[in-house]
């Protein structure tokens, strides 16, 4: 019974894990982003190689000098070669 509590419990936080936008940089220059939603804007910057994870829960991400996506809740963003896409 504790096996079967356990399995359920890790099952919920994964999903609840996944039901936010993570965003990846596989260049190898840092980035400012810009992430805006209903609830306002807001700029971070990630780091050369690197992932971020739950970074919204869906909006749109911009890179200075390049389109902007707007991305779901479950989406992941990848940044390669200074460009945004939506990792399929």
């Amino acid at each position: 019974m504790r096996n079967v509590m356990f399995a359920a419990t890790a099952l919920l936080l994964s999903v609840s894990a996944a039901s936010a936008t993570d965003l990846i940089n596989q260049d190898g220059d840092a980035y400012e982003v810009t992430l805006t939603s209903a609830t306002g804007t807001n700029t971070i910057e990630i780091a050369p190689a690197s992932e971020m994870l739950d970074v919204c829960d869906g909006c749109a991400i911009a890179l200075e000098g390049s389109e902007s996506v707007d991305a779901r809740a479950a989406d992941v963003i990848v940044i390669v070669d200074g460009a945004l896409s939506v990792k399929e």
